[in-house]
């Protein structure tokens, strides 16, 4: 008798779901599946004609319900309101510092002044966003005692690094603003990251009414080196708090990560804000004493931030409850699209609403002119800009973004040059309105991609 070896058929879509698996891990649901085999190059005729199943989809459910996954009841975590109104108080918080400067300007002229906020803000810019995005990446790796020596290097560091260099080309007393805004702009992150912002609001609090009161005020000299004297020992303390939230933290040996190993993907961040830095600062930075609406124009964008950090992360949020209610994917890109266009105009919206205020107030003091109201307007634009950033950050697009922002940087500051000062305000408005419609267009393809919605 002939030994004879049975035939053993394979179901073509366990197959399938055996390689699905290996590729997406837990599932959320099959509308996750479906787009991940869209994107193999499967079609509804391909489905029907290789599997016998009516459309893509159809084949997504029956593989959903052959590996593991989450399961579809799986509740989404509601909003959290208390995050919200802290991530919308950080525009207030950005805010706050300004109300000192006229005080400090008295005392060192504004030339002094204007260079030190710029060199410090341009540094801290950088330096903050590149070293919390480290901090960050650890954390999110469970290592909490490594976030927090990222953190104590940061402050140290970045207050040394500047100090040395600018100790070669400032003077004695715009130094020690530099030294000044770092430590508060440094620490102020700290407590930040720690989501701490009630305690930098109440250790900012005094400052700020002393500033206040010279501002409005008779603006003697008394006033000035009060608010001055009172917005350094806020320095000190906000310093002191900063410190305290990275030297209390218990170190752990598991899981094994490297620092090192985590700075270079912190590149593409360090560019972003270089190049956010160069070109915002570029615009309103100006030497010559300028008018109250010019100077003034950047305040909606600051005082709005928060509001974009909120819809940015708010968006997030929503595209994983679409992505629970949709079925087919091709749905699922419109009410996402959707979507991004709403929160982009509450967005934009808000800071319009902002210098419609600020331009009516100036307009009521015979201050807003012209180029005041456009700059403004390149402001808002320039926030539709940030929003659209935060979602290419959000979902790594760094080629798109870096690409987009770098030529219309280099482009803005090229027609200065060619063009002269005098058409900086509106080749800013018009380079703005570029910025946010190449970074919209370079958003735009990936919107719809299911996958890209598991990091949030």
């Amino acid at each position: 008798m002939t030994d004879t070896v049975p035939l053993r058929l394979v179901d073509p879509v366990d197959a399938l779901a055996t390689k699905v698996s290996d590729r997406c891990g837990l599932a959320i649901d099959p509308l996750q599946i479906a787009a991940m085999l869209e994107s193999d190059g499967m079609t509804d005729r391909m489905a029907g004609d290789d599997y016998g199943y009516k459309d893509v989809f159809a084949l997504a459910e029956d593989i959903y319900r052959r590996i593991p996954h989450r399961g579809p009841g799986e509740p989404l975590p509601r909003p959290d309101r208390i995050q919200a109104l802290r991530e919308l108080s950080h525009g207030l918080l950005y805010t706050l510092p300004s109300a000192v400067f006229p005080a400090v300007a008295f005392l060192l002229g504004a030339r002094n002044t204007i260079t030190g906020m710029v060199y410090a803000t341009a540094f801290g810019w950088v330096w903050t966003m590149g070293w919390t995005s480290v901090a960050y990446r650890l954390l999110g790796h469970g290592r909490a005692d490594l976030a927090a020596k990222v953190l104590r290097r940061s402050l140290v560091l970045g207050i040394a690094i500047p100090t040395a260099i600018g100790a070669l080309f400032l003077p004695p007393a715009t130094l020690a603003l530099t030294v000044a805004q770092l430590a508060f702009q440094l620490a102020g992150g700290i407590l930040l990251f720690h989501r701490r912002e009630p305690v930098l609001f109440a250790l900012s609090a005094p400052a700020v009414g002393v500033g206040l009161g010279f501002l409005l005020g008779d603006g003697t000299r008394p006033l000035a080196v009060a608010a001055v004297a009172a917005a350094g020992a806020c320095v000190v303390l906000v310093g002191v708090f900063a410190t305290l939230q990275v030297v209390r933290v218990p170190a752990v040996k598991e899981p094994a990560v490297r620092i090192r190993a985590e700075i270079p993907r912190a590149l593409p961040v360090i560019g972003y804000a270089a190049l956010s830095a160069l070109y915002l600062l570029s615009a309103d930075a100006r030497f010559d004493q300028p008018r109250l609406d010019l100077a003034l124009a950047v305040t909606p964008i600051v005082l709005g931030m928060g509001v974009l950090e909120w819809r940015a992360r708010r968006f997030g949020e929503r595209s994983l409850g679409l992505l629970r209610r949709t079925r087919y994917p091709a749905e699922f890109r419109i009410r996402v699209l959707r979507a991004f266009a709403v929160d982009l105009c509450v967005a934009v919206g808000t800071l319009a609403g902002l210098a419609g205020v600020l331009a009516a107030f100036l307009y009521g003091h015979g201050q807003l002119s012209r180029l005041g109201a456009a700059s403004l307007a390149g402001h808002v634009l320039l926030g539709g800009a940030y929003f659209t950033g935060f979602l290419l950050i959000n979902q790594a697009r760094f080629g798109r973004l870096l690409g987009v922002l770098g030529c219309v940087v280099a482009g803005y500051l090229g027609a200065v040059a060619y063009l002269g000062p005098d058409r900086q305000v509106p080749v800013f408005g018009v380079c703005s309105a570029l910025l946010v419609f190449g970074l919209v267009i370079g958003l735009l393809p990936d919107l719809g991609q299911v996958w890209r919605y598991a990091s949030y």
